[in-house]
């Protein structure tokens, strides 16, 4: 008979391992199962992760936050622009009586990390290289291998594996799509003169994002409408940086030895419900939202930290707690109709968009207490 888990958690991303650990701690024993190789990652390439405040202190409070491992840059300023000049919201720490707003960290970095701390702890198994596949929620819960006869059983499942699951289509879990008709494009560039500072500009083109790296580089996050992607033609030979100059100025100019990290098409989705019986879904496999606000892994994060605040009372009759899902629930609702609000209401280049734009920063910029209040809600301040 296999050794049955309190928990299997299927994922060995950053959802899938911070959830390992912090269970870990509270003395479950976890076998957490990833499709690929679970090792440490090395990269040339710096893939930013905006992390909150909320976030960052959750980490140290649980001793998973190493600045001398982890790539990380602290974010003091926030710039908003929205479609002209004339809308601009600017925040600082100084707002919230804080030394930073937040951190930019690399993402292969961070997963490292909490890839390094997984292999090191007693309390979890790790199954990797391992396609496994459910077919119902049953108690205790199987997981089948596809390229062998091992069988994993635990009493609860945790599900990260992506916004296309293949966990919630076994289980016929009821999702809505998504499509911003847009593409998403990251570079790395040479470029000295931002300090401590980012930038976040929605324009009738496309929502991009200046996120600083270190002294000498910055990452540029370019979500493009797709009627414009021919336009600056980011994958051709004569790609149109200038038009991105454009677009980021008066922020940025002089974009030098652009490096393209990564594309893909911002068509996402949702899941109606996203608990069943003893099987919960977090991160992108319950929701992929839009990246312009990086919400996905800092909503996460909080749902965990929820988690191991009520541990103690986390399971009831042989299932999770109602009441602790309905808590996770209400945050998740209250996240996706803010989001879904945002995109409607600000990101398109209509007439609306641009009235909902042009009150929204004044607003913003007269009321203090309205600006302290939005930026909590942002930067994930508790």
């Amino acid at each position: 008979m296999p050794k049955k888990n309190d928990f299997i958690i299927v994922g060995g991303g950053l959802v899938g391992c911070l959830a390992s650990l912090i269970l870990s701690k509270k003395n479950y024993t976890i076998c957490l199962v990833e499709k690929k190789t679970f090792k440490h990652i090395i990269s040339d390439y710096f893939t930013p992760l905006s992390l909150t405040i909320n976030t960052i202190q959750f980490l140290k409070k649980n001793n998973l936050w190493d600045s001398s491992y982890i790539k990380a840059n602290e974010i003091k300023e926030l710039t908003v622009k929205l479609f002209n000049s004339f809308n601009v919201v600017r925040f600082c720490s100084d707002d919230l009586h804080r030394e930073e707003l937040g951190s930019v960290v690399d993402k292969s970095s961070f997963l490292s990390y909490l890839i390094d701390h997984c292999k090191k702890s007693k309390n979890i198994n790790i199954v990797d290289e391992a396609d496994a596949y459910i077919d119902n929620v049953t108690s205790p819960i199987k997981l089948s291998q596809t390229q062998s006869k091992l069988t994993i059983t635990g009493d609860y499942l945790i599900v990260t594996d992506g916004a296309n699951s293949q966990f919630a289509k076994n289980l016929n879990m009821e999702r809505h799509s998504f499509d911003y008709d847009q593409t998403s494009y990251m570079f790395n560039t040479n470029y000295q003169h931002l300090s401590k500072g980012a930038f976040q500009i929605f324009s009738r083109k496309g929502i991009f994002a200046i996120l600083p790296f270190n002294d000498n580089s910055v990452s540029i996050v370019a979500s493009i409408y797709n009627e414009f992607i021919d336009h600056f033609a980011f994958e051709s030979e004569n790609a149109n940086f200038d038009m991105l100059e454009t677009e980021l100025a008066p922020y940025l100019r002089g974009i030098d030895k652009p490096k393209l990290i990564y594309k893909y098409p911002l068509n996402t989705s949702r899941l109606v419900a996203w608990s069943k019986q003893n099987v919960i879904f977090l991160g992108n496999s319950s929701q992929l939202i839009h990246p312009f606000g990086a919400q996905g892994f800092n909503f996460a994060a909080d749902c965990i930290q929820v988690i191991s605040d009520k541990s103690e009372d986390l399971l009831l009759d042989g299932e999770f707690n109602p009441e602790i899902l309905n808590i996770i629930n209400k945050k998740r609702n209250t996240l996706l109709k803010r989001i879904d609000f945002t995109s409607s209401a600000l990101m398109r280049n209509s007439f609306s968009a641009n009235v909902c734009s042009s009150v929204f920063s004044r607003t913003i910029n007269l009321s203090s207490t309205l600006r302290r209040s939005f930026l909590k809600k942002i930067v994930g301040m508790n």
